[in-house]
């Protein structure tokens, strides 16, 4: 047996399995049951891509070969053969919007087999070639060096993030505005609509509490100002200012639990990856729960592996708890299970954390519940937390119109519009299912803003409810029929989330579909947007030429632009769960579960592979990625023994 093993040529076997799955393409064939498929199939031109991913895995098989002791690479497998199959559905998908490349005949089955096995195979050597290059980096003795430096205080630490930033914050100042924050103007000021006879009211569809803010800060700076550029640039002051704190706050953390070179890393991180600098001067919530979601991870640090009981800890935990839920409303997703699973995990901090968990969750239930009825505040539609439903509704009607029943289209009718589902779905854009519900409050086009008329008080009755509850079976029973296309429909939504090959650029014209990165401001043409607040705002460069070149150069650099692959983010918090519950490493799970978890609310997200909605789990997985080589009993005891930590509060952390 063991002859056999040795003369079989695995080596060139995977090599080539490697190098097979980066020949194929994935453009449209004519006739899958053909057997020309294979030489259609087979014909990349990237042969540079193909070289690399056939000599990867000899150096992969070299480094094991003269590694100094075995390891179980378990962990590495699974991982591997998950993201390789996430890979091949979302290449699958990405040009055809169907699975035919996939499912159509035998010839495309085998083909994606070997696709699926190849890119396992890559990502397996891809992953021993990261390991061995950080060993090499974490031995390497500049790294001892820098370690043995003083590392700079809160206060330089803070003004170093703000100057890699100045370069950015120069072109975008007074502040970028997005669409979602124009919207939030217009409501907080309930500005009128002459040509729709249609107000603009107070809704929860963008937090309440974040247009509160926002509108708040506003609003000052029209009384201090006189004049909407005043406006913004207080708003982009105050917002940069708790950003630069917030982000400042975790590196000192993870200089406390890890080491200098380590947090010069992410010094250099949030100061150079351009979505942390532009939403820090952008109106719109999204920078605000940046903020809140670094100011919850440094929290969560001082809580879940400092073992902090004391009072401050724990109120810094529930305050940016309840940030990240009132920034974002899906945020109590994240912040409850984490906290729970840790309560589960963590018998030594089990009574604080069930204390907290009490105080957020009744503190969250009473602003949603009490204070928002109170304010008559509308809710969200429930269209918000249906997308993936919704699109997968809409690839049925409208590409299996057939197998509809009556019954199916009657509760189908009552929530969307199903007459307009073949003409307005868009596959690949989410937010377009959102005007096909009839209980919207999304409120953005005129059509949808004259449906709402029709019905405006829908949020006040229970029937909205019972419909909706109706429409979900009948979903539910759909699914049992139609499983694949339910794939179908969920993949072309949001195959950027999983797959990482397909490029991103950014394109000025549609931030949404490129890096969702604003440089200036709506332009009213397809939203129904009020100009009032938009109005006479003075940049303070007028030329966004040398922006748009160095955002443009970003996503051009073929290392460089790893940060802005939305997927690659996803497939790391997945790759680090996997480790950690290979390695029983409790403290790694805790860490890692609110990226997974935001990971999965962005599966139901209404844009494909949106930036924004990653630039969280990029700052969640700070926290994880400090414990990957920690035996985790040793770290444990080495942070007991450590100096108290940097607290929330700016004073404090100036001090430490």
């Amino acid at each position: 047996m063991n002859k056999i093993k040795n003369n079989f040529p695995y080596k060139w076997v995977f090599s080539f399995l490697s190098a097979a799955a980066f020949s194929v393409n994935f453009n449209y064939v004519s006739n899958f049951e053909a057997f020309s498929t294979i030489n259609q199939r087979f014909s990349s031109t990237n042969f540079p891509l193909v070289l690399l991913a056939f000599l990867l895995p000899f150096l992969s098989f070299f480094l094991l070969e003269n590694g100094k002791k075995p390891v179980n690479n378990s962990w590495q497998i699974v991982t591997s053969v998950i993201l390789s199959l996430f890979a091949l559905l979302g290449e699958s998908v990405s040009k055809t919007l169907n699975l035919d490349l996939l499912l159509a005949s035998k010839v495309t089955f085998l083909i994606s087999l070997i696709v699926w096995a190849g890119f396992a195979i890559f990502i397996y050597a891809f992953i021993d070639v990261l390991k061995f290059v950080f060993k090499q980096i974490s031995d390497a003795k500049v790294i001892e060096k820098i370690n043995r430096y003083h590392f700079p205080n809160f206060y330089w630490t803070a003004l170093i993030v703000f100057l890699l930033w100045l370069p950015i914050i120069i072109y975008l100042f007074p502040g970028t505005i997005g669409y979602d924050g124009s919207r939030q103007l217009d409501e907080f000021f309930k500005v009128y609509i002459p040509r729709l006879h249609f107000t603009y009211f107070p809704t929860n569809h963008h937090p309440w509490f974040a247009t509160l803010v926002m509108g708040g800060i506003f609003k000052l700076g029209l009384l201090l100002f006189h004049s909407n550029t005043g406006a913004f640039y207080l708003h982009s002051t105050i917002l940069l200012l708790v950003s630069v704190f917030a982000y400042s706050g975790l590196v000192l953390r993870v200089r406390k639990l890890s080491n200098n070179f380590n947090a010069w890393i992410v010094i250099l991180f949030f100061g150079l990856e351009p979505h942390f600098s532009a939403y820090a001067v952008c109106f719109d919530k999204t920078g605000w729960f940046l903020a809140s979601t670094a100011f919850f991870v440094s929290a969560f640090l001082d809580v879940i592996v400092l073992k902090k009981k004391n009072i401050f800890s724990s109120s810094f935990l529930v305050i940016s708890a309840l940030l990240v839920c009132l920034f974002r409303n899906n945020g109590i997703y994240v912040v409850l299970p984490a906290i729970l699973l840790s309560i589960f995990l963590f018998k030594e901090i089990r009574r604080p954390l069930l204390i907290i968990f009490a105080v957020v969750l009744i503190a969250y239930e009473g602003w949603s519940k009490v204070v928002l009825k109170a304010l008559d505040v509308m809710p969200s539609s429930p269209a918000e937390m249906l997308v993936a439903p919704i699109q997968q509704t809409s690839f049925i009607v409208t590409n299996y119109p057939r197998e509809l029943t009556k019954a199916d289209k009657k509760s189908i009718n009552k929530v969307m519009y199903l007459d307009k589902i073949s003409k307005t779905y868009n596959p690949t854009f989410g937010d377009s299912a959102k005007n096909l519900f009839r209980y919207n409050s999304f409120l953005i086009l005129a059509s949808s803003i004259k449906e709402f008329q029709k019905n405006p008080n829908w949020w006040k009755g229970n029937l909205y409810k019972k419909n909706v509850k109706q429409y979900l079976i009948t979903w539910l029973k759909m699914g049992i029929r139609h499983p694949l296309q339910y794939v179908n429909a969920t993949l072309n939504n949001q195959f950027l989330s999983l797959d990482p090959i397909p490029e991103r650029s950014f394109n000025l014209n549609d931030p949404y579909g490129s890096i969702s990165i604003y440089v200036g401001r709506p332009r009213n043409t397809y939203f129904v947007l009020s100009n009032k607040y938009l109005k006479d705002v003075k940049p303070l460069v007028k030329s966004q030429k040398g922006m748009l070149d160095y955002l443009s150069l970003i996503c051009a650099i073929p290392i460089v632009n790893l940060v802005l692959k939305t997927a690659l983010w996803n497939w790391l918090a997945i790759s680090m769960l996997i480790y950690f519950i290979f390695k029983r490493n409790k403290l790694g799970i805790a860490l890692t579960l609110p990226s997974i978890l935001t990971f999965l609310i962005n599966l139901d997200g209404s844009v494909n592979g949106d930036a924004r909605y990653t630039v969280p789990i990029e700052i969640m997985m700070i926290a994880p990625l400090l414990f990957i080589n920690a035996d985790e009993k040793k770290q444990l005891e080495k942070n007991k023994q450590s100096q108290p930590p940097i607290f929330g509060a700016l004073i404090y952390l100036s001090r430490n």
